[in-house]
């Protein structure tokens, strides 16, 4: 069976490490000076936080329940 969920968010997390990766190599390839680099490591930093509580957030989700409210709340709509 496909875990349609996890290859989401893997496309997902996969495009913002990917953004995250170009704007640092680009602050830190093109920056002229010494306030670029810092700033990309802050970004970096900050990006990095983010990813990591994003993993723990996603394998703390019950997705049958999180997807069968979400049906519920559709059908709710719908009728």
């Amino acid at each position: 069976m496909i875990n349609t969920p996890l290859i989401i968010f893997s496309i997902i997390i996969g495009a913002y490490l990917w953004y995250t990766f170009s704007i640092v190599y680009h602050l830190i390839r093109f920056g002229v000076g010494r306030e670029p680099k810092v700033l990309a490591l802050i970004f970096f930093i900050g990006s990095f936080g983010l990813f990591v509580i994003s993993l723990v957030l996603y394998s703390n989700i019950d997705w049958k329940e999180t997807l069968q409210q979400l049906f519920n709340q559709i059908s709710f709509f719908g009728k």
